[in-house]
This record gives C-alpha cells, structure tokens and sequence, in this order.
C-alpha cells in the first residue's frame, strides 16, 4: 500500500508540491490530495498542463469529490458519493481508502450525519485489522481515534476506542512501514513523516481520555496529566498553532488597514481570513483541540461577517459553536442572529438539528438552545417534531452532559423545559407541556432554589393566552393551595395569571414577595392595605441599607433592586408616600448605577405626577444624576442614560439639555452609547414632539447596530403619530425598517406602530408591508403582531384587500 496517502490528510506539507521546487514529472494523486488538503488546489491545478487535466483516473475523481466536499454546496453530494464509493468494495489501497475515509467522515460531521461517520469507519476497519502489519496497525490506529471522535461528537462512550488507538500504536517500529515519496520541498526521510504521526495520533488519543479517570483503571500506556502537561507539544500540532498564528495575523492586519484608512492598494480586494485549514487538520487526526478550533473557526467568521456585513459564510457558525460545546458562544450568536439575522442560518441549523439529532443521546443542551431559538422560525409540524424528540429525551433523563464538561442536572433540564414550551408555543401542544411541568412543579422538595428558579423561567416562556381555560384553573388551584416552597415559580404565575385572590398567600414577606405583589397588582389585582404597609417599611429599610454601604463605598451586584419595588408600589399600589424616600435614595450621589437605574427606566416608561417636593430634589440633582459616575466594575456612559431618560420624559430639565445629552450619546464611537443614545430618543419620543428628535432618530436608523436601529425605528413611529409633517417624513424610512432581517426590528417597530393606530391612521406607506409581514415574515411571533396591528388599527387604516 501507498503509504503517502495517508501522510496526504496528517502531514500534507510532507507530500504536497512545493511552489519553489519544480519538476518535470506531474504530481502524484497523493500529491494532489495534499494539495487540497491545505487548500491549495487552484494553485496545483494552474500548474498542470492540458494534457494531464484530460487523463482523469479513479484517483482523480475521488480527489474532485474531496474537493466538493470542502465546499458548502456541494457537501452534501460529495458526501454521498464518497460514502457509496468507501462501501461497495474491498479497497485496493487501504491507506488511500483510509485517508478518503477521514475527509468524508470530517464531512460528514458537518452534516451532523455520525451514522455514516461510524458506518465507514467501521468499514475500513473490517480490512485493516485482517493483518499485523506495521502499516496495518498505523492505519487502525488512525481509524480509531477518528472513530473516537465521532463517538464523542455523538453523544457515546469513546474512550475506549482511543485506549485500542495507543494500543496498536504500542511498539510500533515506522522503520518497517512501507516506504513512500515526500514532498521534493522537505529534507528528511518517510520514517520521520510517519513517527510525527504516530507522536501526533498518540497526542490525540491522550486528549479524548479524561483525567479522571488517570487513577489506575486505564492502562499503563495511558500517562497521567501531569506527565503530559510537562512534555513538548508534537511537532503536527505546532504546525498548526503556527497556521492558525500566521492567520490571525493577517485578519489583524487587514483590520488594522481598514480601522486607520490605509492608502494602500490591494488587488483583488482584502483576503478572507479563515481558520478552516487548520481546524480540518486536527478534524482528521481525532484531536480534543478541535473544539476551541471549531469554536474559533465560528468566532472569526462572526466577527468578519458583524464588520463586513457579509454574512455568506454564517451558515455554518451555528452548527460549529454547537460542536464545540460552547454554551456561552452560543447564546451570544443566537441572540445576535434573532436580532438581526440572517434568520437563515438559524433556522437552517435547527432543521438540522431536526433531521439528524433527535435520538436522547444526541440531543444535548447546545441542540436544545438552537430549538429554542429557533421555535417561532419553525411549521408547526416540524416544532412538534423537536417538542417529541425533547420529551422522548426527558423521560430517558434528560440531556446528557456536552463533551468535556459537567453541568447541574437541574440547568439541564431547564434547557430542554425552555426550548420544549417554545416548540409547544409554535405547535400548538402548550397544554401538553404545562401539565408535563406541573407535574414536575408538585415533585419538587422544600428549599429546592434551583428548581424553583428554572420552573419559573420556563413558564415565563409559556403563552398563556393559548392555553385552555381548564389547564389555566389547574394552575390557579394550585397557586392558592400549594405554592409556599416555590415563590420564584408563584411570582411568574402570579404576572401572568393575574389571579387576585392568590397573593395573600406569598409570605414570609420578602423583596421577592413584594415583586410577587406588584406583579399581581400590575394585573388589576387589589393589594391588601395592611401588606402595603408592610411591604413599605421593609422597602425602606433596603433603601436606607443601600445607602449607607454606599457612603461607606460598599456595593453589591445581582438580587431584586428596591428602588423598583418603591417605583413599583408607587405607580402599581398607589405609595405616593414613597416618593420623597425613593427620590432621596435616586439623588444620593454615593449610590451606585445598578441600584437606581431599574427604578429610572420604569418611571420613564410610565405617566404619573410627580409631587412638587420630590420633583424638586429631581431638579436641584438633575446636572449631577447626569454626570455621576459610581458603577460597579464597569466604566459608566456620561450622561448617565436612565437618568436622562427619565429626568427628559418628566422636562425636569429643559429640552435643550435633552438634546445635547442625547447628542454626546449619538456621538460616541461606543456601540452602548450609541444604543442608549436610540432608547433615550423612544423614550422623549412619547412626550416630545420635535425636528431634533425625528433627526436623530433618523438617523439612528441608519446605524450598523441592529439595536439602536431598533429603538431609534420605534421613536420614528411614535414621532410620525404626533404631527403630520414629521409623520410623512418617517413614513418611507419605517417601511424599509419593517423589510429588515432578524426580529428585533420588526418587533419594536410593530409595538411602536400600534401605539400610533391608537390615536391616528397607519401611514399608507407601511401598510402594504405590514400585511406582507402578517402573511411571509419567517417568524410567527412577527406574523401574529402584525396580524393583530392590521385588525386592530382605526379603519381607514387596514390595507383594503382586492380579492
């Protein structure tokens, strides 16, 4: 057999032509795997001559297939024919069917197709292990730790497979594998290539073992950690650090030309940095670091795609970061695509996840946070899909852990609770998961705070409105009977149920139940004027503590923030009698940001009269709340943005303090100035009515930030129902707003438009896009708002339908 194969996928640079080094003979089909390999096809092929471009041989053609298979559009066909190709026969060269089999399997992957990935492995490995030769051992070996990998990608057990890997590398001499051709662009000889494989394979086969279990049970060839932190790096995977080095290089030096208006020239315009070269080299050798490899691979082409708004090779960043196992990443771009998508790749990927991952093993908390995501972008019937594949996946336990890592049974199951009511949502089987967690609700013990917290957060995702009257009563019965061990769950029920006869119930009275309170009377429901009492002294009291810690300069972060209880029973519970306390502890100039600033933004959201002695400590502070830097371990925005917000929507300062506030906002390069900057303009954009505010939010539309676009659209709907003049000029710039990508555009808007059809027409020149978002947009949440904005509106608002 042709050992050069398989250095073509391990150690491509060993056999690959090098560009200074000419020769009169063509490249050999290794030669030209290689080449492909580390990308470099085009150029190999420029080099060839016509007449050995027409003398196509099978090696050929499987070469072009690998090619197709690195490409996002032909992955899939390159796939299948491969696998039909690597399955219908004995192979001629077992090494040339080997390393064809670690680039399909790497492929494959892509497709989250494992079934094929094992199927050929296990393939390859019936001919391999028919002898004992060293080069039979070597490619067994290859095999798998490939197959480790794809377990371990999977969801099942691996480790085993790496532990047979060391095992048939154990004394292997390379010395007597069969001899092969390298590269003329190298110096040494084929065993040096061959005995870098091995120390790689090796490498690899150590990485997907875990340290835990290094305490005797493994076999002696099996180093413990502390061994292998102490020795050198193999030389294969140096290669690929640098690789990886010299390609963060040149991204840092194209960002460094655009950031500071280089007057150079470059031909063709800027190269594309891509990481994907170096991450398919430890793809092919079954290597642990392919995980922060995927993960950095999805990074680089996020943060290219954010700066470039080019988002052609975003397709595949969901599906990465889910194979590396990075929740956090994860969550980040998933935000970041529903906001402003493309919702293409997030909906693409969640079918994946639909097609090829449903089975309990498969289906971990990154799968699961795609679904969730993803829910409203789905038919019904492929949500019902998910929502069978979720509830299959509990009954068996739950999620399984990600690779490498360990995480709460309880977090876990929260993942699959949260993206279950999603799909339930879109599938329209809500009841069938609410009595799946109100059976969960009575199975949880006293001081079970985990539990409690991740039931709430699940039913908070539920929407009520579609759930049947009996299973709401259910619920009701229960938050009058049985709810003292859950309060976070009982204040979640209570805002979204509004029953008032339930909340007497809540105690011991703390900040949370008081939140509970409120939640409840936000819904219509009356407070007792006894609790009220009760939940005033201890609101002051938490007021008082605040604020002497923070003339001590003591702060804390996280919890229930007082200042928007008092603002809460102030505006929910009629406590006017709170307004001088609360007005004393938003002035105090030692109090930090993270304390006031929830209180500002729901007073600013709100219409009520202040009394003249609170307003007047408003307006002796007003130039220092603007200019009060105190935030725990952040840098603060100047001006203070909630302040301004709120200080700007009462006119305790006067319109032309607004303006230059929300101006040195609107001006800073900060992405979060900026946004503030948007939400300060929506916010005066409910009681002003001005040119300069139409100016800014225009032109806040146009930002690169979907966000401040958001908010700064949202102000123009409100502005454009105050005045007919400013209404026609922001009439045109709301409808190409509506025809953007992601949902949070759109969502902002449709609220900020209905606001407007409560007291005047829609402008015509968003009509027609709103009823096509009401029949097309992908998201259904975006559908039923704009469904609801068109049959709510006056009359001569609606769209007149021409059937």
């Amino acid at each position: 057999m042709n050992m050069a194969w398989l250095a073509a996928v391990l150690r491509p640079r060993d056999v690959a032509p090098h560009p200074n080094f000419s020769s009169d003979l063509p490249p050999s089909p290794p030669a030209r795997l290689a080449a492909v390999v580390l990308g470099e096809a085009e150029r190999l092929e420029q080099g060839r001559g016509e007449a050995d471009r027409e003398l196509v041989t099978e090696a050929d053609t499987a070469i072009r297939q690998v090619q197709l298979s690195l490409q996002a559009d032909t992955l899939p066909e390159a796939v299948e024919e491969l696998s039909r190709e690597l399955l219908r026969r004995r192979p001629t060269d077992a090494a040339r069917d080997c390393a064809l089999t670690l680039l399909t399997c790497s492929a494959a992957a892509e497709l989250d197709d494992h079934d094929t990935c094992l199927k050929l492995i296990d393939q390859q490995l019936r001919w391999t292990t028919e002898g004992h030769t060293p080069d039979g051992r070597l490619l067994q070996a290859v095999l798998l730790q490939q197959k480790s990998l794809r377990l371990r990608d999977a969801g099942y057990p691996h480790e085993q497979e790496s532990i047979s890997s060391l095992e048939c590398l154990a004394d292997l001499r390379v010395e007597e594998c069969s001899p092969f051709e390298l590269s003329s662009g190298v110096s040494w000889s084929y065993t040096e290539t061959l005995k870098q494989i091995v120390i790689a394979v090796r490498d690899a086969a150590y990485s997907l073992i875990s340290f835990l279990r290094r305490n005797g049970e493994l076999p002696s060839m099996v180093p413990e950690w502390q061994d292998l932190v102490r020795a050198p790096a193999p030389e294969q995977l140096l290669r690929v650090d640098r690789q990886r080095a010299s390609i963060y290089r040149d991204f840092l030096s194209q960002v460094f030309a655009q950031r500071f208006q280089t007057r150079a020239r470059i031909i063709g315009g800027p190269r594309l940095a891509d990481l994907f070269v170096s991450t398919l080299a430890l793809e092919l050798l079954g290597h642990g670091k392919v995980y922060d490899a995927r993960r950095e691979l999805a990074q680089l082409r996020l943060v290219q795609a954010s700066t470039s708004g080019d988002y052609s090779t975003l397709d595949d960043a969901v599906r990465l970061l889910r194979h590396a196992a990075s929740k956090t990443d994860l969550d980040l771009t998933l935000r970041w695509l529903r906001a402003g998508g493309p919702l293409r790749a997030l909906s693409s990927d969640a079918r994946r996840v639909l097609q090829m991952r449903r089975r309990p093993e498969r289906l971990r908390t990154v799968e699961l946070r795609v679904l969730q995501a993803a829910a409203d972008l789905l038919t019904p019937s492929e949500a019902d899909l998910g929502l069978q594949a979720i509830m299959t996946s509990l009954e068996a336990g739950g999620p399984p852990d990600l690779p490498g890592q360990s995480e709460l049974h309880t977090l876990r199951l929260e993942t699959a609770w949260r993206a279950a009511v999603s799909l339930a949502n879109t599938s329209g089987r809500t009841n069938d998961v609410l009595q799946m967690l109100f059976n969960e609700v009575r199975s949880v013990g006293s001081n079970d705070d985990l539990r409690d917290r991740a039931l709430a957060r699940a039913l908070a995702d539920v929407e009520w409105n579609d759930v049947d009257a009996e299973v709401r009563q259910r619920w009701m019965d229960w938050l009058s009977l049985d709810s003292e061990i859950l309060p976070t769950t009982v204040g979640v029920l209570s805002s979204r149920l509004g029953s008032a006869t339930t909340f007497r119930r809540v105690h011991p009275l703390a900040l949370d139940t008081i939140a509970v309170h409120i939640n409840a009377a936000m819904r219509g429901a009356r407070l007792d004027r006894m609790l009220v009492q009760e939940a005033l002294a201890l609101v002051r009291k938490s007021l008082s503590d605040i604020r002497r810690s923070a003339a001590r300069g003591a702060y804390s972060g996280g919890g229930i923030s007082p200042a928007d209880l008092a603002a809460g029973l102030i505006l929910y519970a009629d406590a006017q009698e709170l307004w001088i306390d609360l007005a004393d502890f938003l002035t105090d100039p030692s109090v930090q940001r993270d304390d006031s600033s929830p209180a500002f933004e729901r007073l600013a959201q709100e219409n009520v009269n202040i009394p003249s002695d609170a307003k007047e400590r408003f307006q002796v502070a007003a130039f220092a709340l603007l200019e009060s830097r105190i935030q725990f371990l952040e840098p603060a925005l100047v001006p203070y943005p909630a302040a301004l917000r709120f200080l700007g929507t009462y006119g305790l300062i006067d319109e032309g303090q607004s303006f230059d506030s929300t101006a040195q906002l609107a001006g800073m390069e900060d992405r979060e100035a900026r946004q503030e900057a948007a939400k300060t303009v929506a916010a005066l954009s409910r009681t002003i009515s001005s040119s300069w505010l139409l100016a800014f939010a225009i032109q806040l539309s146009h930002d690169a930030d979907v966000e401040v676009r958001a908010h700064a659209g949202r102000a123009l709907a409100r502005i454009g129902g105050s005045s007919a003049s400013l209404a026609k000029l922001s009439s045109s710039r709301l409808a190409a707003l509506l025809r953007e990508d992601g949902l949070l555009v759109p969502v902002l808007l449709l609220r900020g438009l209905a606001e407007m059809a409560e007291s005047v027409a829609l402008p015509h020149d968003v009509l027609p896009q709103i009823e096509l978002m009401s029949e097309d947009h992908p998201s259904r949440a975006v559908r039923r708002q704009a469904s609801r904005l068109l049959g709510e509106g006056p009359r001569e608002s609606r769209l007149p339908r021409t059937d």
